[in-house]
């Protein structure tokens, strides 16, 4: 049996099929690891920190995926990191903490939005996590933590003073009377701030 797996999910239409396409490349790119794909009635992004759980009671090498990734060749480089350091969390470009976190979540994680400033924000599209490395499995423990508590969800675009309100796929609302703040991130805030400290 191998001990990598492949997590992700979607629900809705669009996603779904993004996510068979993705499933394919993975089958295809992926050679000796298991897939474990999920369809959902309704989407929460904290379901990202439940899949892992689970996998993590079968697998050692775990890689979460969104479904808008979809590998072009092999992912061996990717396994090999996740072997060799333990995990695999990337920062998302030049973001910071600070632009992507509700006024409630800074709050709850005891920082000021000029320290979220200086933090980096992680992109948690891609997660890999090695369970027998102490790092990954702390990592894990504090997101799934923070997930757990009521500043986890926000409005994904901070509309100063508004209610909250769908809007497509994603969510508006008040985040922040802070201009510079736009809008709030539930996972990959989390992941940042654990990452951070």
């Amino acid at each position: 049996m191998t001990d990598r797996v492949i997590v992700s999910a979607a629900a809705g239409e669009h996603y779904i099929n993004l996510q068979k396409r993705t499933l394919n490349a993975c089958f295809e790119y992926t050679a000796g690891a298991d897939c474990r794909f999920k369809q959902l009635d309704n989407w929460k992004y904290e379901y990202k920190v439940d899949a892992i759980l689970e996998a993590a009671r079968d697998f050692r090498f775990i890689l979460w995926t969104d479904v808008s990734f979809q590998p072009v060749a092999s992912m061996e480089v990717i396994w090999r990191h996740i072997e060799d350091h333990g995990w695999l969390v990337p920062k998302q470009g030049d973001s910071k903490l600070g632009v992507w976190t509700s006024d409630d979540a800074l709050l709850d994680y005891g920082i000021t939005r000029d320290e979220a400033m200086n933090i980096p924000l992680c992109f948690s599209g891609l997660v890999g996590l090695d369970m027998n490395d102490s790092h990954a499995r702390l990592i894990l423990q504090r997101w799934d933590s923070i997930w757990l508590r009521s500043t986890f969800a926000g409005p994904h675009y901070n509309r100063p003073g508004e209610p909250f309100k769908p809007m497509g796929n994603k969510s508006t609302g008040h985040c922040s009377s802070d201009p510079r703040c736009e809008g709030h991130r539930h996972d990959e805030s989390a992941i940042s701030f654990v990452l951070w400290t």
